[in-house]
């Protein structure tokens, strides 16, 4: 008890953003080495929650990303990492957004997209096409940015059904998965439902 109480106090006289990151770590650093979890993150913390992931899962060499953009265009969270001088050259971007908003597209082999996120069909069958140019699967890390953007165009029984299916499949490819939502109550019923999917749900304030 006094241990925990000791980080506590150290969390905060860190910055909230450092301590976001310590809070991010420790959470990989509980699970096995193959899950899939739902994190649940504050609004104003989202964009920082997704860096500091990409930033944790591709710090040894050699590690390939799949990245699931619903919410941001891929090309935006390229540049972003390429700011923080993060290499995504073993990241494999599958971006639903861009097509839809008319955002820029990048024409190389590790960028693919979907006209809209609202097919969640064209999206389940990009990922399984992803997967099968990725010839070494055993230490592989998806990104899902972000399950609260497929809320808003699509149905909740429809949304957890996707969920649902590829879960499944991360679980049977024994990979790392996490699933992002901003944490709101509106949404508690999909939560507790996707929930029951996951290996563990975590709430990052």
């Amino acid at each position: 008890m006094k241990k925990k109480q000791k980080e506590e106090s150290a969390e905060e006289l860190l910055s909230p953003i450092r301590a976001l990151d310590l809070k991010i770590l420790r959470h990989l650093e509980g699970m096995p080495q193959h899950f899939t979890s739902l994190l649940l993150v504050e609004p104003m913390y989202f964009s920082r929650a997704n860096l500091e992931l990409v930033k944790l899962f591709i710090s040894k060499p050699k590690k390939t990303g799949v990245y699931i953009t619903c919410n941001k265009s891929s090309s935006y969270v390229a540049h972003l990492l390429e700011s923080q001088e993060i290499d995504s050259s073993n990241i494999f971007f599958i971006d639903a957004i861009s097509k839809e908003e008319g955002a820029e597209e990048i024409n190389e082999k590790n960028f693919s997209y979907i006209d809209s996120p609202n097919d969640l069909v064209a999206l389940s069958v990009k990922i399984d096409d992803v997967f099968e140019q990725i010839k070494d699967k055993r230490d592989v890390f998806v990104i899902f940015d972000s399950i609260s953007t497929l809320l808003i165009y699509n149905g909740k029984e429809a949304v957890e059904k996707f969920v649902h299916s590829i879960v499944g499949r991360f679980q049977k490819w024994k990979i790392k998965g996490i699933l992002l939502m901003v944490n709101s109550d509106e949404h508690r019923g999909v939560i507790d439902s996707i929930s029951q999917f996951c290996d563990k749900t975590f709430e990052l304030k």
